[in-house]
Parts: C-alpha cells; sequence; structure tokens
C-alpha cells in the first residue's frame, strides 16, 4: 500500500483530516466511541500551518509559516494559492519532514497546537527562526512521519496511516476551541465547595519532635521549598511535621499549586468572576483538574476531553519552549553585538554548500564594518579557516572600531588561517565558492560535499583565491545599486561551513565620500539565476540569460545546491554561432555536442555513445534559435530548432514542452545560445539527464518558420523532403494493440513518434543498420539506418551515426550495462551481444528494387530486408521467422523516384531509457527533375 499520514510536531496527532465511523473496523478496540466523540468538532485537525526555511528569500530571517496548508499523501500538503510561502517558495505544495527537499526540512504543526505554544511563549512573540533551529533538531534523517518527543500513548498510534483506539477519544479534541468550557470550569469550582476540612492521603501521622528542623523555618521558605516538591513528595512531608501539615492545609498553597503544575488552566480560571470566594476549596480543585488531566473521575464528557487533551498538549510544547528560551538566549546575546551596519540588509540567496545538512546548526551574521559611515575608511580583512578533513570550516572578518580591534564571524576558527586585507581604494563584490564531492572514506564516513575553495570578487581589481579553484562553483554576487555589508552562516561545531550568504545595502546609503569603491567600474550582465544553481567546472558566459530548468516530476526530490550544472555554450556572438556545422546528442540523453568548422568539438555529459546529429549552415546564417524539452515523468524528449525549420529530435516530443528561450518572456530576439543540464548517477551505468535548461541572448536573427509535421501531426526529424513528395500505400506497422504499460489499447505509431525519410532512388555504395537488444515482443529493434550513395559518396541517415560504447563491463556476460537489464528483453541477446550491434551490407553501386517486410499477426514489423537491381539481396535482419512477408516495390516510376518514410517510437520496453526504433513504414514518391 502506497502513501501514509503525517503527524503534528507538537503533539503528535495526525495533521490532516481524521475519520471517526464506527465502521471502519471490525475489532470494537480499533474504534472510538461514538457516545464519547457524538459532536466532537476535529476540523482543528487539518487546520496545518508549515514552518520551512527559503534559502533563496532575500530577507535576513529565511524561516516562514505557512498558511492553511491541505495535505495530499506522502508528506505533500498543498498551499493555497494567496499563501505567501506559495509565492516565497514558487511552488504549490510542500513536503514535509524531508531533509533532501531544496528548503531544507519542512515541519507541519496543528494551529490550535501552535496556540498553545504561543499562549505559553507570552507576552513574547515567538521568533520563527529559533523555533525552526529547535524543532530540526528533532526530524531524523530519513523521511520521518513526526519529530521524535515524547508524545505519550499518541507515539503508539502513528502507524503507516492514524490508528482509532477504543479510549483515546481525548487526543483527537482541540486544546484551544473547547465546547461549553466556561460551564464545566464553572461546574468544577462549584463542586470544589468546602464542607468539611480537606485532607489528601498520607502516611500515619508520627509525632513532631522538639527539634524538628521544619518548625524552625519561616513560611515564605516552606513554600518555596514545597512549591519545588511533587505533590506525592508533599504528601510524605506532611506526615513528619505539624507546621509542614498546617502549610500545606492552607488555600493559597493550593491555590499556587494549580497555578504551577496547571497552567493550562490558568486562562479557564481567570476567566471566572468567583476564584476569590473563600468558601473554594483550591484542594479539591487541584484534585479534580489532576484526574480530568490523567483522564479519570466521573467527567466523561467533550470538555473533559479538551481538558485532557489540552494538559498534553501543554507539557510537550513546554518541554519545546525550554529548549527556544535557552537558544533564544543565546541569540540575543549575538543580537546585542549584531554590526549596526546589517540593520534592513537584504541577502543573497543562501546556498547549502555542504552535504549532508545538519541537524545542529547555528546561524551567525556580521559585518565588514560597524556602521555605514565607516565605509570611506573601513578596511576590514576577511578570515578563513581550513582543514584537510572538511575544507572550509570558519569565515570571520576583523576590522579596527574606534578603541579596539574586533572580530565577528563563526567561533570554527581553529584551522589553517588564510586572511586578506581589503584595498583603501577596492570593494568586495562577490564570492565564487568552490566545492567538490567527497568519495566515501574511512575517516569521513559522513561527508558527501565539502568547500575546497573561495575566490573574492571585486569591483576593480583581480580575484583573490583562498584555496583550490578546481571543482563546482556556486555564485555569490550583489545586485544592481548595491554593496556588500557583511555575511550570514550557518555552521555546526566540529563541522563544514553549510550555508553562506552576502548581506548587502543600497549605495545611496553609505556617506558620498565612500560611494566611489564601493561602485563596480563596470556592470556585471550575469543572469541573478545563475546564482541558483551550481555549476561543474565553470560558470555561464556574462552577458547570457538563464532560464529556470526542467526536470522530470519522478525527480520530486532533485536538489540544485547539491547537483552540478554543466553549460554547453554554442557562441557568444553571431559570429561564434556561424562557425558551427552540426549539433548531436546521445539517443539515451548522455550527452549533447557542438561541432565547429575548424573541427574543435564542445560537449556536456557523461557520455557521447549513440550520437544522432543535424547538420548546421551556420556559415550561410542557419541558427539554432531555439530548444523544446517534453514535460513527463522525466525529461523524455528534446528538440533543436532551427530558422530554417530543421529540427534535431530526440526521444519524444509531447503535448507538453517547455521552449527555451520563451517567447512570452523575452520577444522575438531571443535565441539560444546554449543549453545545460545534470546528470544523476553521473558515474554509474545508469546515468541519467535529470535537469535540462537554456541560456539565451537577444540577437537580430529571424526565427525562420516553424518546423513542419506530416499529416498525421508527427515532428519530421531534421525535416521532410525539400521537394514534392506524396505518402502512398500502406503503412506497414501501422495498428491498433494493447499497450502492456496501461493496459489500454493505443495507436502505433503513438502521437508522440517522429517521422524521417531516406531517398530509394539512387544509386547506393552500402547500407548500414544497427540493431538494438530486442524485446519480449516480436517488434523489429532496429534503431538506425544509414544509405551511403555511390555517384557523391553522400550519406544520408535516420537514428545515430556514431557509437562510441561505454567503458564498463557490468552487463551480462561481460557487456557494458544497458537498460534492458531492468524491463522487457530477451536474456539470450543480453549474454550473448551488446545492445548495440551493427550491420553493412555492400550494394555495389546499384538501386534498391525491392524491400521485403515481415508483419506479425498484430500487424507488428518484425523484420526487415532489402533487394537491389540486379539480385543482390541483403541479410534479412530482426525476427523474419515470427511474421509473414510482404513486398513494397521501390522501382522507380516515370517523373517519379521512390523513397522510404520511417516512423519510430519506443519500444515500450518499461525503463527509465527506452529505445526509439522503426515501428513501421510507408513508401514514398518523390518528384524528379526539381530544382531548388
Amino acid at each position: 500500500m502506497g502513501g501514509n499520514d503525517v503527524y503534528c510536531a507538537l503533539c503528535g496527532v495526525i495533521a490532516g483530516t481524521v475519520v471517526t465511523d464506527d465502521d471502519i473496523a471490525d475489532d470494537e478496540e480499533w474504534t472510538y466511541d461514538q457516545d464519547r466523540i457524538a459532536g466532537l468538532d476535529t476540523d482543528w485537525l487539518a487546520d496545518v500551518r508549515i514552518l520551512a526555511e527559503n534559502p533563496k528569500s532575500s530577507s535576513m530571517q529565511k524561516v516562514f509559516l505557512s498558511d492553511c496548508a491541505t495535505y495530499d499523501d506522502s508528506n505533500y500538503f498543498d498551499l493555497e494559492a494567496e499563501d505567501p510561502m506559495s509565492t516565497e517558495f514558487d511552488s504549490s505544495s510542500i513536503r514535509v519532514y524531508d531533509w533532501e527537499e531544496a528548503y531544507s526540512v519542512a515541519i507541519p504543526f496543528h494551529l490550535d497546537c501552535f496556540k498553545i505554544l504561543e499562549k505559553i511563549a507570552a507576552p513574547q512573540a515567538i521568533d520563527y527562526q529559533i523555533l525552526y533551529e529547535i524543532l530540526k533538531l528533532h526530524c531524523g534523517k530519513d523521511i520521518e512521519y513526526c519529530l521524535d518527543y515524547d508524545y505519550g500513548e499518541v507515539t503508539e498510534l502513528q502507524d503507516q496511516y492514524w490508528l482509532t483506539r477504543r479510549n483515546t477519544e481525548y487526543v483527537i479534541a482541540s486544546p484551544t476551541n473547547i465546547s461549553r468550557v466556561d460551564q464545566l470550569t464553572e461546574s468544577i469550582l462549584q463542586d470544589s465547595q468546602r464542607e468539611s476540612e480537606s485532607v489528601l492521603p498520607y502516611d500515619e501521622e508520627r509525632p513532631s519532635s522538639s527539634d524538628n528542623p521544619f518548625d524552625s523555618l519561616p513560611n515564605e521558605l516552606l513554600l518555596k521549598m514545597l512549591s519545588s516538591l511533587d505533590v506525592t513528595s508533599v504528601c510524605r512531608l506532611r506526615s513528619v511535621s505539624r507546621r509542614l501539615r498546617a502549610v500545606v492545609a492552607t488555600d493559597s498553597f493550593w491555590r499556587g499549586r494549580v497555578e504551577e503544575d496547571m497552567p493550562w488552566m490558568t486562562e479557564f480560571l481567570q476567566s471566572q468572576d468567583n476564584t476569590d470566594d473563600e468558601n473554594i476549596d483550591w484542594q479539591k480543585v487541584y484534585q479534580t483538574l489532576r484526574c480530568v488531566s490523567m483522564g479519570r473521575g466521573s467527567m466523561d464528557n467533550l470538555p473533559s476531553l479538551g481538558f485532557q487533551n489540552r494538559s498534553r498538549i501543554w507539557e510537550i510544547c513546554s518541554g519545546v519552549m525550554k529548549e527556544y528560551s535557552s537558544l533564544h538566549q543565546k541569540h540575543e546575546r549575538e543580537r546585542e553585538k549584531e554590526n549596526v551596519i546589517l540593520k534592513d540588509a537584504k541577502s543573497s540567496p543562501m546556498p547549502t554548500l555542504t552535504f549532508p545538512k545538519q541537524k545542529n546548526t547555528t546561524i551567525t551574521s556580521f559585518g565588514l564594518a560597524d556602521e555605514l559611515n565607516e565605509l570611506s575608511h573601513a578596511h576590514p580583512t576577511i578570515l578563513t579557516s581550513w582543514t584537510a578533513t572538511n575544507g572550509l570550516v570558519g569565515i570571520a572578518a576583523r576590522y579596527s572600531g574606534v578603541y579596539v580591534s574586533q572580530q565577528f564571524g563563526t567561533r570554527n576558527m581553529d584551522g589553517h588561517i588564510e586572511e586578506f586585507e581589503m584595498p583603501r581604494d577596492d570593494w568586495l563584490s562577490g564570492l565564487i565558492i568552490t566545492s567538490q564531492s567527497v568519495p566515501k572514506q574511512e575517516d569521513t564516513p559522513d561527508l558527501q560535499r565539502k568547500i575546497v575553495g573561495l575566490k573574492l570578487l571585486f569591483n576593480r581589481r583581480d580575484p583573490i583565491q583562498f584555496g583550490s579553484s578546481h571543482g563546482d562553483l556556486r555564485l555569490l554576487r550583489v545586485g544592481p545599486e548595491q554593496f556588500i555589508v557583511g555575511f550570514t552562516v550557518t555552521w555546526a561545531v566540529g563541522k563544514p561551513i553549510e550555508k553562506l550568504a552576502i548581506l548587502q545595502q543600497p549605495i545611496a546609503k553609505a556617506i558620498l565620500g565612500g560611494r566611489e569603491r564601493l561602485t563596480p567600474t563596470e556592470t556585471l550582465p550575469l543572469d541573478p539565476i545563475a546564482m541558483e544553481y551550481l555549476w561543474k567546472d565553470r560558470l555561464p558566459a556574462d552577458g547570457l540569460r538563464v532560464a529556470p530548468f526542467s526536470s522530470g516530476y519522478w525527480n520530486y526530490d532533485f536538489q540544485a545546491d547539491e547537483s552540478p550544472m554543466e553549460s554547453l555554450i554554442f557562441g557568444t556572438s553571431d559570429e561564434e554561432l556561424g562557425k558551427i556545422v552540426a549539433i548531436g546528442m546521445d539517443v539515451q540523453f548522455r550527452g549533447i555536442e557542438v561541432v565547429y568548422a575548424d573541427g574543435h568539438h564542445r560537449s556536456i555529459g557523461p557520455g557521447l555513445n549513440a550520437m544522432q546529429y543535424m547538420s548546421i549552415d551556420g556559415s550561410s546564417g542557419e541558427r539554432i534559435v531555439c530548444f523544446y524539452t517534453t514535460q513527463h515523468h522525466i525529461v523524455p524528449g528534446i528538440r533543436f530548432v532551427t530558422n530554417r525549420g530543421r529540427q534535431l529530435v530526440i526521444g519524444q516530443p509531447g503535448p507538453r514542452e517547455k521552449r527555451y528561450p520563451s517567447q512570452d518572456e523575452n520577444g522575438d530576439d531571443e535565441i539560444a545560445m546554449g543549453v545545460y543540464g545534470h546528470w544523476a548517477s553521473r558515474d554509474t551505468p545508469k546515468v541519467n539527464l535529470a535537469a535540462v535548461g537554456g541560456l539565451s541572448a537577444s540577437l537580430t536573427v529571424s526565427l525562420g518558420p516553424d518546423p513542419q509535421t506530416d499529416i498525421h501531426g508527427l515532428h519530421w526529424n531534421l525535416g521532410p523532403p525539400a521537394y514534392e513528395f506524396r505518402e502512398t500505400g500502406t503503412i506497414y506497422g501501422w495498428r491498433q494493440a494493447e499497450n502492456p504499460r496501461t493496459m489500454r489499447r493505443e495507436r502505433t505509431p503513438s502521437e508522440q513518434a517522429t517521422v524521417s525519410w531516406l531517398d530509394c532512388g539512387r544509386t547506393l555504395k552500402s547500407v548500414r543498420l544497427t540493431l538494438c537488444h530486442g524485446t519480449r515482443s516480436s517488434q523489429l529493434p532496429l534503431v538506425a539506418i544509414s544509405f551511403t550513395y555511390a555517384d557523391e559518396l553522400t550519406v544520408s541517415s535516420i537514428g545515430p551515426t556514431e557509437f562510441s560504447p561505454p567503458q564498463d563491463t557490468e552487463g551480462r556476460n561481460g557487456h557494458y550495462w544497458c537498460w534492458c537489464a531492468l524491463g522487457s528483453s530477451r536474456s539470450n541477446e543480453l549474454e550473448s551481444q551488446p545492445h548495440y550491434v551493427h550491420h553493412e551490407w555492400h550494394v555495389e553501386g546499384q538501386i534498391l528494387q525491392t524491400l521485403n517486410l515481415w508483419i506479425d499477426p498484430e500487424g507488428v514489423l518484425t523484420g526487415l530486408q532489402f533487394e537491389a537491381h540486379g539480385g543482390n539481396k541483403s541479410p534479412e535482419w530482426g525476427y523474419c521467422e515470427e511474421g509473414r512477408l510482404v513486398k513494397m516495390d521501390l522501382r522507380v516510376e516515370s517523373g517519379w523516384s521512390s523513397g522510404l518514410k520511417f516512423f519510430l517510437d519506443s519500444n515500450h520496453r518499461n525503463v527509465t531509457r527506452e529505445d526509439h526504433v522503426v515501428v513501421a513504414v510507408q513508401l514514398l514518391r518523390l518528384r524528379t527533375n526539381q530544382t531548388l
């Protein structure tokens, strides 16, 4: 069974709708007593708030509390459209108790429970940042359903789904919205009227000796001593001293104990007019409330259920507030020392730089000067602390104040110190942080990523590098018309620095004499979105706009902070774009490449193993103007489009596509200047393109016509014939069949198929075919065909044309690993051959005359064979024995030559990356003697 419930961080009860019907379970034990909960309002359980941190916020306060959030499933809550958190986090949903989310761990609780927390904190308001730091300490590292607080018997009800159990009805009663609370409170006071001397049970009285030490103590001291003891201890002490017995017998003592031991009741008692009635026996009040809080006694009604749950939740929240108060005092001491220059400062994004994320972290903010009026002459020293194991562990600033040199920053400054003093005529403008993934080692078993270098950027002078510059890069740069005034750092004792942000103020706030050194001498055109990502080896070029990436919904736990993006720049000028002669992409989405006229290549991705290319006539003005990504559970399709209406299609285009660059946002003069992406499991055979985005710039280039589709609405890969043609005859392989994945009857080729063509009217030197591993169906596993023509030795192809096998041997029988191992396949093929097998047939300058096809009873294309003039026949390729033979006449007609239209579609292997194979073939007639 999938899915699960999640539970309130403050009370442990289900954070969502609870089912109270009495017919849910056959066993009465696992149902609620319907008489006890009749009339009980449980809507408060679904009124949930989410506490979460947004590292991208421009505010120094990065922790936010949502409006009402609605539970969906699998730890996901839906946010209301107008909820500021939805805007702040740029998401309509948020996942709780999951450290792998970009916003760190989000924590849910009932609004009513939070109100209890506020009552305990009153009159002080709750500081969200401090509360967040406390609560996340109690969240486990795996995906959890709740925190690790002791919720009492509620813990036994926290299963995959919330358990209803007899005699636990009180835990679903609201602790704040208690029906008829005034009447019950009044009833308790009325029932506690004095009738006779009220006593608590205690041990048999022993005579008090004349030297009993209690008899000599003042009442005030006795009361203070007794107030520190629990009631059981008080009862025992009464038996050893008449003096103690007399003190304990007073109403003032018991009224004080009610206020001390039962603060959850104070609000309701204060609302009563008769609490000063001398006839009230406060010992009885105490006894009654104690019974109510423990679920014992004669009051078995809705208000008493609310009292019992309020008492329970108050105790948990009191424990939370003890932790909170301690940390709050620490924060207050830090704020007293906080530099004046940081008042109202704005923050850059605050990325997570090291992994794993730590629970017990400290946030420190410090300035590069104390006040704004010091900036004309301030020359602070920036200090960094490094260790071989953890990399950057501390950062601080030292500068001279009016009386003494001061240092502010993290306390982790015990490593090797590297420092730099700010020049008197220049100022810091940003940072480039270099990090590296850490191989698993015995001395650092938990460390996954650490900071190995820090580059200081300045307005005028060249950068200064601390540590290494080799690795993945994260940019933090000051905003327009702003200058850096300090840093915010998240760190844990003995651990690497986890997060870092620059703090900035408007240059207009600085005194006139200090503004010159704070102002950049030139603009910094790198798109701010570039600061939101980690970049592998190099940053995108200045002047390029960065569009947010696309990823499939399977990548719900994708974290940009630990996922380096690789950028492929086509060019930064029209002159450079004019040198492009081809663009190619691996058909299994392992890499992308651009080829230039001088023979050099640029590529990204871990593997260019099966590359399909589209030629680009860059010297004559052809440009890649945009590309499209298909939006699905992964990125299943990409289309690169030129201003001549040509396109390279990899995978399956779909109805939901995202264009890079977006015409809606940037206008018609914006064209693609590059592509970037992240490959998950990069160093394994299961590498997969997990995210892809675009780089663009304004360039005066006509966008040209849209790429063409055929009569069925299918995209032509590379383009249709450039001259007149017609599609004739049967489409062999076209059928309606049951999809083994969806179990529904669907069309093959599907609406996501693509079409390509080859000219069969010219003399051929050779034909090259590439087959992949088949599936359990009889589908011909044909992924590529290339015709080499005899007249000019030109080549026309469909599918990939350049193959470079992976170097691993993790497949069957020492072959390289392929996705077939996880899906539909033929075991004998996995054992005997690699994923791609190439075949070549020498045609010897003849023209093709016939195409033999084999079709099985369900209409599946299972095999293929060519025949040329003179009787020369190719081998039979595929599973010809599983179908019947049909012949397609390729002979030339008057004024028309022949061609073949191929329909390529997924082979339904049912794995992450499926093969796209020829599923259908149709005859084309191409008009001859036409001038283009």
